[in-house]
């Protein structure tokens, strides 16, 4: 098992799957990839990449300024385990965590859960 995925949404639950994250990751070496997804807006596309389309009609500063913040509280949240890759992003989770998945050929998901 290489690469571990956490999706985080700064909950208790989460940070459980962290610290059990954290203790995979010693015994196994593997990378553990954190992602935090964002409900995207109805009226806000993404581009091909999957960043937010810039529009002169759409006014998205609000949304980046969200993601910056994200970006800074999860980068404070990781912080520590050595091969550690984390991702904030717009989208829905059901489809973002399948997609990023896949792209990244994730080994485990691990989620908290009650």
């Amino acid at each position: 098992m290489k690469k571990i995925l956490i999706p985080v949404d700064f909950s208790d639950l989460a940070r459980h799957a962290f610290e059990l994250g954290r203790l995979l990751q010693s015994v196994l070496h593997a990378e553990l990839h954190f992602i935090h997804v964002l409900p995207l807006p109805s009226h806000i596309l993404l581009t091909p990449e999957g960043e937010l389309f810039d529009d002169e009609e759409m006014d998205v500063q609000k949304l980046k300024l969200e993601q910056a913040a994200a970006e800074r509280r999860l980068a404070a949240w990781v912080a520590g385990p050595d091969k550690v890759v984390f991702k904030v992003v717009y989208g829905h989770v059901n489809e973002t965590l399948l997609e990023y998945s896949r792209k990244h050929q994730i080994d485990l998901v691990l989620m908290g859960t009650h």
